[in-house]
């Protein structure tokens, strides 16, 4: 029997000859393992549902989940011969991750909705060893500029744990929509969830894009309840993922401003925002504005339990702060200029989610670009790269852990081919990043000090939606890209793409297609 072509390709397979038969009856055995991982479901359904597998007591064939407490945290060994199928790991995370590899032995119905079009199944007798490159592997989705169901979120969440990916990214407020329940603060879900309308076409970078004749006039928005986030959150879990919340600070608040005048300069409201860009209308620095923000994040700290904590940082203008008499007064009393209140703001926030027990994040901006670095950050507190490598690392060779997910590589929203007239393409702020270039994605790069490549701790793909409408152009420009970054963050860095593309993505795609996503059939352009 071929062995199929698995994505991401595992760091060590030897194949022992020949084949087991399943039957049409097979026993699952699992002994407890720590984490919130569900493997055995996982395993069950897809069996049950998609290859129409009895599932009994004492069956010929057994599948088995054993537990090595000498194994890495996600590393698995996947042995298939004579007794069975035997998938051992310490964590039920890194069981799962056996079994989707296991799955992937089977032909790529298994991933559909059943039954599968076969005769009797057999899987080819191998051992596999197997652990990720990268702690941090992630999928990112932008819930505001616009906005997606649970469902549609728990399917994103699937997708990126069948890529073994383990980390779900969600931003959740921006200026064009506030999506979280905070319980202090009604108005933000029941003002700044919604917008009046939203700009047509492409964004004009350098101009306000607040003429209403560009907008489409109608109201737009939503929200999740808590017991949507803690749907997410909980079935997340079961499919390997934690889940990242995004609360984006002290900039990107326009739409909470809107909500609640008296956190922006000078209390004015200016409504939620209707178009795409960076706002300039920012938080004040006041004791209030400061309170807002840290309960926000101790009620989001409630409903995303042990797990960091994204407090933004990014796209701070700070020409209000400058021109205002009210927070030019607010500055005075701390000590502080326009140029230095960013820094001080990132380390009182940083300061109060460590107080919860939790780490904190903040995009690369947070400390001043370019590099080096201009502003310190104290605490325990991790750096988000997008916007340069070189930023990264020069945070990395600072100190810093480092998740790298530059703009140039990582983020799927932007266009797939050089053609803008090809199939499937759309608006963006930035050129097409093609296949060939996603190919070359490393999250490191030159300049990294040995000490430095040591806090590169992963990295992920973004998908901004500002002009991703549906969750079906989620999917397509999501895929296979994403496929190709999962594969580098736990298998390391590709080096003869086109080999790549031949031998492994390209028999990965029948398991997409089957799967029913709306992936992308022009990533080759």
């Amino acid at each position: 029997m071929t062995i199929p072509s698995l994505l991401p390709v595992p760091a060590n397979l030897s194949v022992t000859g020949g084949d087991l038969a399943l039957g049409t009856d097979v026993t699952i055995r699992a002994e407890d393992l720590p984490g919130g991982a569900d493997p055995v479901g996982i395993l069950t359904e897809r069996l049950r549902t998609a290859a129409g597998l009895t599932i009994v007591a004492d069956a010929p064939v057994t599948f088995a989940i054993t537990r090595d407490d000498s194994l890495a945290e996600e590393a698995y060994r996947l042995t298939v011969d004579d007794a069975g199928v035997t998938i051992t790991a310490a964590t039920s995370r890194g069981a799962l991750w056996g079994v989707q590899t296991l799955l992937q032995l089977f032909p790529a119905a298994i991933f559909g909705p059943g039954p599968m079009p076969y005769g009797e199944l057999t899987l080819p007798k191998l051992q596999i060893d197997d652990e990720p490159a990268q702690a941090w592997r992630g999928a990112h989705l932008d819930v505001v500029r616009h906005f997606f169901s649970v469902d549609e979120v728990l399917n994103y969440a699937l997708l990126a744990s069948r890529h073994k990916l383990n980390t779900l990214h969600l931003h959740l407020t921006d200026d064009q929509g506030w999506r979280l329940p905070i319980a202090a603060y009604p108005k933000l879900t029941e003002i700044g969830a919604w917008r009046d309308g939203t700009i047509q076409g492409k964004h004009r970078h350098g101009e306000n894009n607040e003429d209403v004749r560009e907008h489409d006039g109608i109201r737009y928005g939503g929200a999740y309840t808590r017991e949507d986030i803690a749907r997410i959150v909980a079935e997340c879990e079961k499919l390997g993922l934690r889940v990242i919340p995004e609360i984006d600070m002290p900039g990107h608040m326009q739409a909470a401003i809107a909500a609640y005048p008296e956190l922006g300069v000078d209390g004015i409201s200016h409504g939620v925002r209707t178009s795409w860009g960076v706002s300039n209308h920012v938080l004040n620095l006041s004791d209030a504005a400061l309170d807002f923000c840290r309960t926000i994040l101790s009620e989001t700290a409630e409903m995303f339990p042990g797990v960091p904590i994204h407090i933004g940082g990014d796209e701070c203008p700070m020409t209000e702060w400058e021109t205002s008499e009210t927070v030019t007064a607010q500055l005075a009393e701390r000590g502080l200029t326009p140029a230095t209140a960013q820094a001080w703001f990132f380390r009182e926030m940083i300061a109060h989610v460590n107080s919860l027990g939790r780490t904190a994040i903040v995009w690369d901006d947070g400390l001043g670009v370019p590099p080096p670095a201009t502003r310190e950050l104290t605490g325990d507190v991790i750096v988000m790269c997008w916007l340069n490598q070189a930023y990264g690392v020069a945070a990395a060779n600072a100190g810093y852990p480092v998740i790298m997910t530059p703009v140039s590589h990582t983020y799927l929203n932007h266009g797939i081919s050089t053609d803008p007239n090809a199939p499937g393409e759309q608006l963006s702020f930035q050129p097409p990043n093609t296949m060939a270039n996603v190919l070359t994605y490393s999250p490191y790069a030159d300049g990294l000090s040995d000490d430095g490549e040591k806090r590169i701790i992963g990295g992920q793909f973004c998908h901004w939606t500002e002009y991703t409408r549906s969750y079906a152009r989620v999917q397509y420009l999501s895929y296979p890209r994403g496929s190709v970054i999962a594969h580098i963050l736990w298998s390391g860095d590709i080096t003869d793409g086109e080999d790549f593309l031949a031998e492994t993505l390209t028999p990965h795609l029948d398991r997409l297609t089957a799967g029913e996503v709306n992936f992308s059939r022009n990533w080759r352009s």
